[in-house]
């Protein structure tokens, strides 16, 4: 049974994509604390209190790990530059290092964020080959893992694949009230799919970025790269929830 990491546990992606994936992988839930989550997902799961800012943390933390699904982040649009340079920065180099030295890795799949490239005009689909213009500090930090990802594919032969989040939709979530947001939702469902097309896909480039979205009727992010390059299949329409229009 092949071993996953996910760091960022604890948190709301962290807890579906455990729920989600924990019959089929042996898991490693990782994250600062384990107090506020559902008790009855990580029963039969290992976790480890951890904190991944520090360097040392990482010393054999990948030994007998063969997919990484790395959310650990500071999440926060808002945040500010300073608090987001050990989180968003360190952190992230700190994986790849240790990947670098990891035995059996196979490939580590990350959070990225619609915020790394969503400074276009609110009419314009955007495509993971646009040029990027990100909204924030935030969006920057995302930028810096996908470059850092693409250094150690090519110069160290780790694979890897980028996911640009929407606006993500937990299971028992209603729809936001803004319709703007409906264009870039990401239902907890469709996410767990791309994961599962992320652990499986034959990939042709090391490093790639694809968008994540579901399948809305206005698409703010484009999804004919996921499609093509992992086969990504989403269902959910934030426009139709209820498959009225079906």
């Amino acid at each position: 049974m092949k071993k996953i990491l996910i760091t960022g546990a604890a948190g709301s992606i962290g807890q579906a994509l455990v729920k989600h994936l924990m019959t089929r992988y042996e898991l490693l839930a990782v994250d600062q604390s384990f107090e506020a989550v559902d008790d009855s997902i990580f029963q039969t799961t290992d976790t480890k209190v951890l904190d991944l800012n520090q360097a040392s943390t990482w010393e054999g933390l990948l030994d007998e790990v063969d997919f990484v699904i790395h959310l650990a982040a500071n999440r926060s649009p808002q945040a500010a530059f300073d608090d987001l340079i050990q989180p968003n920065y360190f952190m992230p180099y700190y994986l790849f290092e240790a990947a670098r030295k990891a035995n059996k890795l196979q490939r580590i799949i990350y959070a990225s964020s619609s915020h790394a490239a969503a400074n276009y005009p609110v009419n314009k689909q955007i495509k993971v080959s646009d040029e990027p213009r990100p909204t924030s500090y935030y969006g920057v930090s995302k930028l810096f893992m996908e470059d850092l990802a693409n250094y150690f594919a090519y110069h160290y032969q780790i694979e890897s694949i980028g996911i640009r989040i929407g606006s993500y939709k937990e299971e028992n979530q209603v729809r936001p009230l803004k319709s703007n947001q409906f264009s870039k939702m990401l239902d907890y469902r469709d996410f767990n799919h791309l994961i599962d097309c992320c652990l499986t896909a034959d990939l042709s480039q090391p490093a790639i970025v694809i968008n994540g979205v579901s399948n809305n009727a206005i698409t703010r992010l484009d999804l004919e790269s996921a499609r093509q390059l992992v086969d990504y299949q989403p269902t959910y329409d934030a426009f139709d929830p209820y498959g009225m229009s079906k």
